[in-house]
């Protein structure tokens, strides 16, 4: 995909397990060259922050659609990360079926970038762990 210098982007790393996985997981995301996660200066909770990404607020009735599973998923999530070059999440409790993790980060430096593969990995069962595949992103000035 090719996107222009400045752009928001959303992140949206998914995860579907067809049984429940174990406590204690921690969501990897590394971040390619070129890019910085929105959030990372400010101290938003994981709903403000979709919220904020999709346009709405807490007054808001409804739920987007767009932020369906991200929004069933925030309640999992017990921290998260912005650090440079990778964005984690940390959930302390199992869970089964499809789950949203989201965030936004911006397109900072013209270039052609390789974003690694997520990684999803149980602290305490070392034997559980998944990857997603690698991309690569275009930024244009």
């Amino acid at each position: 995909p090719h996107v222009h210098l400045g752009d928001l982007l959303r992140v949206r790393v998914f995860v579907y397990s067809e049984s429940n996985t174990p406590p204690f997981v921690v969501v990897r995301d590394p971040l390619g060259g070129g890019f910085e996660a929105v959030d990372a200066g400010f101290a938003t909770t994981p709903r403000a922050s979709l919220d904020a990404l999709l346009g709405g607020g807490a007054d808001d009735g409804a739920i987007d659609p767009r932020g369906f599973y991200a929004a069933r998923s925030i309640d999992q999530i017990t921290h998260r990360g912005f650090r440079t070059g990778v964005t984690t999440f940390h959930l302390d409790h199992g869970s089964s079926g499809l789950r949203e993790f989201t965030y936004a980060v911006r397109a900072t430096t013209v270039g052609r970038f390789t974003v690694p593969p997520a990684q999803l990995e149980a602290l305490y069962q070392p034997g559980v762990m998944a990857r997603s595949t690698m991309t690569t992103f275009v930024v244009e000035p």
